[in-house]
């Protein structure tokens, strides 16, 4: 990771985290009917959208099931890195997190990018070996799957490439948290001083919100990156226009 542009954290930004503890537990409801109608031509992809523990049914909505961060998290943890199958199942289902049941573009570029399987695998698994290995820059700008952008992919590394042992994780750079850096005049752009290569940025915003959690420690110790990326994206969904 680099540091080289410190901006300090917006004060309305610290004063929620000041005042909040753990964010709340991110969980997504989907149809996996809706997903294995999408992936038709990839069925192995779809093989964890019913698992039982891993997802939980909804009682109100039978069609319906949920998966959460954490169920995700603790399950990308022991997930064996050779099984190919199971690489792209679990990446589906990042991307169901991440959707729900209004995003039309993941069911259209999800399938998209699992057309070739097996590179689809390795580009995964590489990823993951290699945010692991702590190479933060390196598992961004070696990515290439069609259809899959900034978004999709720091979903992925920031669930499947975290590493226990490690004082700093990846963190998610949707579009939600880059609009709430936009709101707050803190642009990704400007945490690199301008510079334009998007893994340098990742790293930099990744960089950013630990020493941002740092300094809110002093005041609440719960504070952790994942509270400010939580709060971002809060930032992000407030500041979208309503009409």
């Amino acid at each position: 990771m680099t540091g080289e542009h410190r901006a300090p954290i917006p004060a309305e930004l610290r004063y929620r985290a000041m005042r909040m503890g753990r964010p709340p537990e991110q969980k997504t409801r989907y149809r996996p009917a809706t997903w294995e109608r999408a992936l038709e031509r990839s069925p192995v992809a779809g093989a964890l959208l019913w698992t039982p523990g891993l997802t939980e049914p909804v009682a109100a909505r039978p069609a319906d099931r949920t998966v959460t961060r954490h169920a995700l998290q603790a399950h990308l943890a022991a997930v064996d890195l050779a099984d190919w199958q199971t690489m792209l199942a679990s990446f589906v289902l990042v991307a169901v997190w991440g959707s729900g049941t209004t995003n039309s573009r993941s069911l259209r570029y999800i399938p998209i990018a699992l057309a070739d399987p097996l590179r689809a695998a390795h580009q995964l698994t590489t990823a993951v070996e290699t945010m692991r290995r702590d190479d933060l820059v390196g598992a961004y700008r070696q990515f290439q799957l069609p259809g899959i952008g900034q978004s999709y992919l720091t979903r992925w590394l920031a669930l499947a490439g975290r590493r226990g042992s490690r004082a700093w994780q990846p963190l998610i750079l949707d579009a939600r948290v880059n609009t709430g850096l936009t709101a707050l005049g803190v642009p990704v752009a400007r945490l690199m001083a301008g510079r334009r290569s998007r893994a340098q940025r990742y790293a930099a915003y990744v960089d950013t919100l630990h020493r941002w959690a740092d300094d809110v420690r002093q005041d609440n110790p719960a504070c952790q990156p994942e509270t400010l990326e939580w709060l971002l994206s809060r930032y992000g969904r407030e500041s979208r226009p309503t009409s």
